[in-house]
């Protein structure tokens, strides 16, 4: 994880959390804390765990194409 970004290593972070949680029992702490981030982080990159959830679905769909 040397290197990348903090808003990357929270993507990377919340694509297990949620895939082991689903998105009801994920958490952002449980994201900050896989992302080694602030929790303050989500709230700054992505507004909310919701808005955090799009950006990962959004980008497995990228990835899936």
């Amino acid at each position: 994880m040397a290197g990348d970004s903090t808003r990357e290593r929270l993507l990377t972070a919340a694509v297990g959390v949620f895939a082991a949680n689903g998105y009801r029992d994920a958490t952002v702490a449980g994201v900050c804390e896989a992302a080694n981030a602030n929790i303050a982080a989500v709230n700054y990159h992505f507004n909310s765990k919701e808005n955090l959830f799009r950006h990962v679905l959004r980008e497995a769909f990228h990835s899936a194409n």
